[in-house]
């Protein structure tokens, strides 16, 4: 019950921050469920105020976004016309609460061996809690920090269900290209923070990323692909003790559509979908593959994931620049993504029931 008032606390503390910059006016990137897109643990990338643009542990539509680029709704200056003059570092933080649409019969985890794509029963309810530090070296090369906490109300015997993801360094280089369009070149490094990496003996994940970004008029376009190696001493979880492959090497493409209202620039509507490759270790005296025990030797497993979100930007006041974004997610960071194979055979599920989520977040950024 404590931990359900701290998450509520912080909401309100966030929603105060909204509240007060809108009186102003007047008078602010997978540990996650299943295997996905990113994979590893990376959480890393995502100022971007949804789940696709965001980062990810287990998963990973961007996380979905380690190089903060952050094209139109990764950076709030963008969108914000109140915003202040621009300045070459920022700081933030969010509180996000997410919500499984099904409730009633969801399977719990797997508190023997560990694995995290074991039941969804306790992702039916996640908090998590973001902090990030960038700073520009020059107009087109940009370097930031990432921090996450998860917070999960089942839990093992013994745990408080707070658990930190991996914390993310990233470095992006922007090419301004002709025509309008924006090229970004992006490298992330991960600390070995989460239990997951702990699990895995995991040392670093290296992530090379490139995106490209175009604004025509109300609508902003972004796509990015990016590739990433565990660099992990283990080759299941648990210590090879019945546990589930970890993974070695990741591929995945995202994209995303934001419409900003004409009448109303700060207010948007967006779309955004993911898809990505992950291999996996061979172990002997365990499972044949993480997902599907149809195999006798690793498959290579995709997942897919996908989320509709509408986001409001908030008038700039006193240099704090809050923000709050609605959002359905097929898959996201903090609930894993669906895999293709299910029990040897592929399957597209739209609307997997153990990955499908709503979530509202709370974001400030100064």
């Amino acid at each position: 019950m404590r931990f359900i008032t701290a998450g509520i606390v912080v909401g309100s503390l966030l929603f105060a921050s909204v509240a007060t910059a809108a009186e102003g006016k007047k008078g602010s990137d997978n540990q996650k469920g299943g295997p996905g897109p990113g994979g590893g643990s990376t959480s890393a990338d995502s100022s971007s105020p949804t789940e696709i643009s965001g980062h990810t542990s287990a998963p990973s539509l961007g996380d979905v976004t380690e190089e903060e680029d952050e094209g139109g709704r990764a950076n709030p200056d963008k969108v914000d016309p109140f915003a202040r003059a621009y300045k070459p570092w920022e700081v933030g933080l969010a509180f996000t609460t997410h919500r499984m649409v099904i409730q009633n019969d969801l399977a719990g985890g797997d508190a023997t061996n560990g694995s995290p794509g074991s039941g969804a029963g306790a992702d039916k309810m996640v908090n998590d809690y973001e902090m990030y530090v960038r700073y520009d070296i020059t107009k087109h090369d940009r370097v930031s920090i990432r921090a996450y906490v998860f917070e999960r109300f089942l839990a093992d015997p013994g745990e408080n269900g707070l658990r930190f993801d991996d914390m993310a360094f990233t470095y992006t280089h922007s090419i301004t290209l002709p025509r309008k369009f924006n090229l970004s070149l992006g490298f992330m490094l991960t600390a070995p923070t989460s239990f997951e990496s702990y699990l895995a003996g995991t040392i670093t994940t290296p992530r090379l990323s490139v995106g490209v970004d175009r604004r025509f008029g109300p609508l902003d376009l972004s796509a990015r692909t990016y590739a990433q190696y565990d660099i992990q001493t283990e080759a299941s979880y648990a210590d090879g003790a019945g546990g589930a492959p970890t993974s070695l090497f990741h591929v995945g493409v995202v994209a995303d559509a934001e419409l900003h209202m004409p009448f109303h620039e700060p207010l948007s509507v967006g779309i955004g979908a993911t898809t990505g490759y992950i291999w996996y270790h061979n172990i002997s005296g365990g499972p044949a593959v993480s997902a599907d025990p149809q195999f006798s030797t690793q498959p290579i497993q995709q997942s897919y994931g996908g989320e509709a979100y509408m986001r409001y930007v908030m008038p700039t006041l006193a240099g704090f620049k809050p923000d709050v974004t609605l959002a359905y997610g097929m898959g996201g960071p903090s609930v894993g993504y669906t895999s293709f194979l299910h029990d040897g055979v592929g399957h597209l599920y739209l609307g997997y029931r153990e990955n499908s989520e709503f979530y509202l977040r709370f974001a400030v950024a100064y």
